[in-house]
């Protein structure tokens, strides 16, 4: 009777550790994604994406910032801004002029926009200066205010080989954000590309030098401010194991976001772009801005 009751004892043990346990989903913050093939889609209109570098103890900046805004009255839902302030840069600094009448609240400088600065463009010089698809009209990817009108009015009319959207849903509650971006081949094309997701916020009010009476303002009204990079500062690989995407080709990739409570969601927008990832060749080939909610 006691062997029997051992034999079966071992038996139950066994099985217990044979039991196969199911794998545990997490979807977490982390994205994820799918690729299939569809009919492909009618070519969008080129979304020309403006990486701006600029600074609160930069003189000049304030006129840069008119010259975008000029531009997005210009061309009203046809550009997508990312104003990055960059460590490393004087004119980036924080605010604190003598006897601290004007000064810098909140630090807007990120080390995912000193990241992508340095990963893409090779590291900042001076400042207001930015990147317009990252194509390089006179040698270099990163150009002077004055140019800005004319490559954007370059820029505006060239085809895109992809379609780029965005689909939002976001609760106040939880202030957590899921993004659905939507990539969408409309011709072939073979190169390596990166997509990059960015969170900007509008109408942050905070000190300017460049702006008032006296040269600075304390109530400078800041927009396009970056917030964060959801990919890597210099964007994720996507469709790798596509040497060639051809047309009909689609990539969609699921991201889910908390958002800080320093932040107001009524002024945050994201920002979506791909762009080529082939040696020097780094043109982004269309991109999409939508209103966070």
């Amino acid at each position: 009777m006691t062997i029997r009751i051992i034999v079966a004892s071992t038996l139950l043990l066994l099985l217990a550790a044979c039991k196969e346990t199911p794998p545990q989903i997490n979807y977490g913050p982390k994205p994820h994604d799918t690729d299939f093939t569809a009919t492909p889609e009618s070519p969008q209109s080129r979304i020309v994406v403006i990486e701006e570098f600029t600074g609160v103890a930069c003189p000049p900046c304030p006129q840069g910032h008119k010259v975008l805004a000029a531009i997005e009255q210009q061309y009203p839902n046809r550009v997508a801004f990312v104003g990055i302030q960059a460590y490393g840069v004087p004119q980036a600094n924080p605010l604190d002029t003598p006897g601290n009448e004007i000064y810098t609240r909140h630090d807007n400088r990120t080390q995912d926009g000193t990241d992508l600065a340095n990963g893409i463009f090779g590291g900042l010089s001076n400042i207001p200066i930015a990147g317009i698809d990252r194509t390089s009209p006179a040698g270099n990817l990163l150009i002077g205010r004055t140019a800005w009108n004319s490559v954007v009015d370059n820029r505006i009319n060239v085809s895109t080989a992809a379609n780029v959207s965005l689909t939002l849903n976001y609760d106040d509650n939880s202030r957590k954000a899921i993004i659905v971006v939507h990539v969408a081949y409309t011709q072939a094309i073979a190169k390596m590309q990166r997509l990059t997701l960015a969170l900007t916020e509008d109408s942050v009010i905070d000190g300017q030098e460049g702006d008032g009476p006296n040269g600075y303002n304390q109530n400078y009204v800041h927009m396009h401010v970056l917030r964060d990079i959801l990919t890597a500062p210099t964007g994720d690989l996507i469709l790798s194991n596509y040497p060639s995407k051809q047309a009909g080709l689609v990539y969609e990739r699921t991201f889910v976001y908390t958002l800080s409570a320093d932040w107001n969601p009524e002024h945050c927008k994201v920002v979506a772009y791909v762009a080529n990832d082939n040696g020097n060749d780094k043109e982004i080939i269309q991109g999409a801005e939508a209103h966070l909610k």
